[in-house]
Order: structure tokens, then C-alpha cells, then sequence
């Protein structure tokens, strides 16, 4: 679920789309590995 908080700022998101599992997940911005969650 993405959401916006109503009285927050709006921004840019970075997402990955893995469709092998239909799954979004972070996408990270410093070329490191992240924590995989199964």
C-alpha cells in the first residue's frame, strides 16, 4: 500500500518491481545489498 499522509510533504519514492513474485520492494540507492524479508 502507498500512501500520503494529508497534511505531509510529497516526494519521489525509488521502488524495484520484482515481477517473479509480483513484489515491490526499496530499491537501494547506494548499490548495497538489502534485507530480504520471505
Amino acid at each position: 500500500i502507498v500512501a500520503k499522509q494529508r497534511h505531509g510533504a510529497t516526494g519521489k519514492v525509488t521502488l524495484l518491481f520484482d515481477a517473479g513474485i509480483t513484489r515491490f520492494s526499496d530499491l537501494a540507492d547506494d548499490g548495497a545489498a538489502g534485507d530480504r524479508y520471505d
